[in-house]
């Protein structure tokens, strides 16, 4: 669900709105030029830095040359960790020059050096914005989710295997046989069999606070249209349905095998309560604050079958997704299956009905980009990658977060690039697009990417993906 345009258009937003007002009142347009001085001098003395300094060297210098000149160092004779954060450097500065293929790799190299590290995120994320692109990039990421094996960060593992369900669900429809879609969403350990039931209210959100059939303390059943409905990829909702009337619930049974940490993973709708086993895990309301479009809380379930229930409205999202990770990035032992009636309760919760909250967390995930990302801002409010690193793990899922972060970023590289290299850098994406539209003009351009294409082109054309 996330989107590569997005980088772009938050970018620009960010010049527009004057990204200044995030940087210290003392800070200058020399301050960025200074700071990558000051990294590549240390990393001159100390080859562990080497990635780092590479990394500074293409946001802020924007001199992806001299960048991938310290990032191969640092992949080839690096610590995993250090590896991984070169090999994924590596992956944007292929993808700037539309080289999808070759930043696949990179990604995927990325994730393999250090699974658990929090920047195999970063990696499954670029991974997962760039599957779709052509034939060889989504055989590429298909063979990656299949060999992926725990243990693994759990974002990065669900990501990347969204990736490749993704594609498999493209080849479920070529080859007709929708197993091999359902399989592969089984393994990201969505929830795809649900009775669903409603709409049991009428005025939308302003219903969200109100007590419902199944929003009591003790077990109750409701039948409203209710019905059994499969989802292979899990994405549920009521498209073809009146619109009159609203509030939903939709229950499943899921069975784990092996129990454990997992991370409960919404998506979609921004007017849902997630609940497990009559426990308020996850309430999102988009009034008077924008829900974010997805959000996860880490929490410990025994092996066995567990009632998931959601309460959703179709005001603002019409589909959500419920998705239990395994803590230890393994395949999903989940299994869904639809009840005989549509029975629930609400015995427990962090806040009232119609109230934004979430369950406090029942383990810590260390390898959380977006965490790790902020405790670095903590450290050093101007590290210029850590800015980077938040923006990129918010984006497309929490407008806010990236907004804030993406203005940061662009506050603490602005004024470290020479006139004269970034004039040679336009002219190089400005051929790269003439040749584009040249193969686009005779049905031969099979794939683009990169934030630069986006700025200088506008839009990302698809083209013929044989």
């Amino acid at each position: 669900m996330r989107q590569s345009r997005v980088v772009a258009a938050l970018v620009l937003a960010a010049c527009a709105s004057g990204a200044q007002r995030t940087a210290s009142p003392q800070r200058k347009p020399e301050d960025a030029l200074q700071a990558l001085a000051a990294a590549e001098a240390a990393a001159d003395k100390d080859r562990a830095l080497q990635a780092r300094a590479g990394w500074l060297r293409y946001l802020i210098a924007s001199d992806p040359r001299g960048a991938a000149d310290r990032l191969r160092a640092a992949a080839e004779t690096g610590t995993p960790a250090q590896r991984a954060l070169a090999l994924a450097g590596l992956g944007e500065i292929a993808e700037d020059r539309t080289d999808s293929a070759g930043a696949a790799r990179s990604f995927i190299a990325a994730v393999q050096a250090a699974p658990t590290d929090p920047i195999a995120e970063l990696a499954a994320v670029r991974l997962l914005d760039l599957e779709g692109e052509t034939p060889q990039v989504d055989d590429l990421i298909a063979s990656a989710a299949q060999a992926l094996k725990a243990p693994a960060a759990p974002r990065a593992a669900r990501l990347l295997r969204e990736a490749g369900a993704r594609v498999a669900g493209r080849r479920a429809g070529a080859a007709g046989d929708p197993r091999i879609e359902w399989e592969a969403w089984r393994a990201v350990g969505t929830v795809q069999r649900w009775r669903v039931g409603g709409p049991f209210a009428a005025l939308r959100l302003f219903d969200l606070s109100r007590t419902l059939p199944l929003d009591g303390s003790a077990p109750a059943t409701a039948a409203v249209y209710d019905r059994a409905l499969d989802f292979p990829d899990g994405d549920v909702g009521l498209d073809l349905e009146p619109g009159d009337g609203d509030v939903y619930y939709a229950v499943s049974d899921v069975t784990l095998e092996r129990g454990g940490n997992y991370l409960i993973w919404v998506e979609g709708a921004a007017a849902l309560e997630a609940r497990l086993d009559g426990a308020v895990v996850i309430s999102r309301v988009p009034y008077p604050l924008e829900s974010p479009r997805a959000q996860t809380t880490p929490v410990r379930l025994a092996p066995g079958t567990h009632r998931v229930l959601a309460r959703w409205s179709r005001a603002e999202g019409n589909r959500f997704r419920i998705t239990l990770v395994r803590s230890d990035g393994d395949v999903s032992d989940l299994s869904s299956a639809a009840p005989a009636e549509l029975s629930g309760a609400r015995a427990a919760a962090p806040c009232d009905l119609g109230q934004v909250c979430t369950t406090p967390p029942a383990w810590r995930d260390r390898a959380d980009l977006r965490d790790t990302a902020a405790s670095m801002l903590e450290d050093s409010p101007d590290d210029a990658l850590a800015a980077w690193l938040l923006a990129r793990s918010a984006m497309g899922d929490d407008r806010a977060v990236s907004r804030a972060a993406v203005d940061r970023a662009v506050a603490l590289t602005a004024g470290g690039g020479e006139p004269r290299d970034f004039a040679a850098e336009m002219e190089l994406e400005l051929e790269l697009r003439r040749k584009i539209v040249q193969a686009s003009e005779v049905d031969t351009y099979v794939s683009a990417g990169g934030a630069m294409v986006y700025l200088v082109g506008g839009r990302k054309g698809r083209g013929n993906s044989k």
